[in-house]
């Protein structure tokens, strides 16, 4: 005899592709997550609750979001896979450009094709709430020791995962797992000059593109530092940590 569960999966299963088929369903979600993202990006992912979406997106049924998405995390990784295929088109112009000129190998111009889409994201104010969000959804993830490929191996975002994977190629001999830290911290270091023009912009002297200008100089100097793992602070001996070989 087969059980409860065993026997509702299949109905489960056909529930979500009806739900994922029904346009009324489709523009729910074009509702939902874009409200999440902005909620998640200005307070933090463990800050926000299901709830709370539901409420903000106007809807009378405070279990819309469980409904369409099912979990928070299940939500997370539909905001992840919306806003990377939005910046796929432009990614893979980038790539052809590369391509053509040679500089796949470059690591500065790898970064630039993971970098750079992120400018073109933005709400109606002209601001970048996916750039603040997945900072919050990596952290999240580290949290949850989630070690795997974002991408799926490049099922989802075929042309991040091939800029991703030429620049971990870029970066031998770099050890595999510090070359990826590397590159997801390069990554943050522009992404984080994003979200300070968006806080303070009218505050700051330089103009918008001096200020990204330098953020993606130095996002790349910290991507082409020295691949030694021999200590080169003149402070390694006060801080032990700094000693220690991979």
């Amino acid at each position: 005899m087969e059980s409860r569960d065993t026997v509702n999966l299949p109905a489960a299963a056909e529930a979500g592709r009806r739900r994922a088929r029904d346009p009324r369903s489709a523009a729910v979600v074009a509702k939902l997550l874009p409200v999440a993202e902005a909620l998640f990006a200005a307070r933090g992912i463990d800050n926000v609750s299901l709830r709370e979406i539901a409420v903000a997106a106007g809807s009378k049924n405070n279990n819309v979001v469980q409904y369409h998405f099912g979990t928070k995390e299940k939500l997370l990784h539909a905001i992840f896979k919306w806003r990377v295929t939005q910046m796929e088109a432009r990614r893979g112009e980038m790539l052809a450009q590369a391509q053509a000129q040679g500089l796949m190998g470059d690591t500065g111009a790898l970064l630039e094709i993971i970098c750079l889409p992120h400018l073109e994201v933005t709400d109606e104010q002209g601001h970048h709430p996916y750039t603040a969000f997945v900072i919050q959804y990596a952290q999240h993830s580290w949290r949850a020791d989630e070690t795997g490929d974002w991408t799926e191996g490049g099922r989802i975002g075929p042309n991040l995962h091939r800029a991703n994977s030429a620049l971990l190629e870029a970066l031998a001999p770099l050890r595999r797992d510090v070359a990826r830290a590397r590159i997801q911290l390069s990554n943050f270091l522009f992404l984080s000059a994003i979200i300070r023009w968006d806080q303070q912009g009218s505050a700051l002297d330089s103009g918008f593109s001096i200020f990204l200008n330098d953020a993606l100089r130095a996002a790349k100097a910290a991507l082409a530092a020295s691949v030694t793992e021999v200590p080169t602070s003149p402070f390694a001996a006060l801080f032990p940590a700094l000693e220690g070989a991979g």
